[in-house]
């Protein structure tokens, strides 16, 4: 027997033989997937006080990688497994403003990665807004005669690990081995 035959031998043995057949099941568009960040997103403006926090400052056009926290089961099979990354593109991001205005923070889901390997587009946008400090501003300039109008607003934040949910936009075949359960 030839090296080449050989190595057929061996492929033919393992894939074919192996007793695993492949069933390809559907993605229902709408089919919730819960991840997270693994750091705190934030749009402070103070970088040296965030990093010592341990958080991450974002800004507009950001790609960002979260996880799957929980595996998405289709008919006993994971068709998105725990652990998945979950692309994520920064869309807007701006620290609190002047007179109290809050920060904002628009993050706009991309995909999923499959158990397959594919990726499943999402489709919900997810933000985040710091505290509106516009009241207290209004108060603060009238009894401070316009300093008050130097007031921030809050930086918006994600905190670490916080559970958020999207959704796929569309149905999707995703192709899964009998040795899953």
């Amino acid at each position: 027997m030839t090296l080449r035959q050989w190595c057929i031998a061996v492929v033919v043995v393992v894939v074919g033989g192996s007793g695993l057949e492949a069933e390809t099941l559907e993605v229902e568009a709408g089919t919730p997937v819960t991840f997270a960040f693994d750091q705190t997103l934030t749009t402070s403006p103070n970088k040296k006080k965030a990093r010592k926090q341990g958080k991450r400052i974002v800004g507009e056009g950001d790609l960002l990688r979260g996880v799957v926290l929980d595996p998405v089961v289709i008919n006993g099979k994971t068709v998105i497994e725990g652990g998945a990354p979950v692309i994520v593109e920064v869309r807007q991001a701006k620290r609190g403003r002047m007179a109290g205005r809050k920060g904002v923070l628009d993050l706009d889901l991309k995909t999923v990665l499959a158990a397959d390997g594919s990726s499943i587009p999402l489709d919900t946008n997810f933000g985040s807004t710091g505290a509106n400090k516009v009241g207290s501003t209004v108060a603060l300039t009238y009894l401070t005669g316009g300093f008050g109008l130097l007031r921030r607003g809050s930086a918006a934040e994600i905190p670490a690990d916080t559970p958020l949910t999207a959704f796929t936009m569309v149905e999707t075949s995703v192709t899964v081995g009998d040795d899953q359960e």
